[in-house]
């Protein structure tokens, strides 16, 4: 099966870009058909699932080292 956003004539085919899914992508994202970008397209739970491991990762944040005292004189 073809994964690619592509044309068929006056119809834009855009699958959801997962590999084992087979729906139709509802959510595209990097999408400007006027440049001639179609970007990444997702159906509806796959686009959830990335979110959700989007917050998950903006979540993760190392607190930068403290800096030791030196000794005051």
């Amino acid at each position: 099966m073809n994964k690619e956003p592509r044309f068929e004539g006056n119809i834009f085919h855009h699958p959801c870009s997962v590999e084992s899914c087979g729906r139709e992508g509802c959510i595209g994202e990097g999408v400007n058909l006027l440049k001639g970008r179609l970007g990444q397209w997702y159906c509806a739970p796959h686009y959830k699932e990335l979110e959700r491991k989007r917050t998950n990762e903006k979540r993760i944040v190392t607190p930068p080292p403290q800096e030791r005292q030196g000794r005051l004189l």
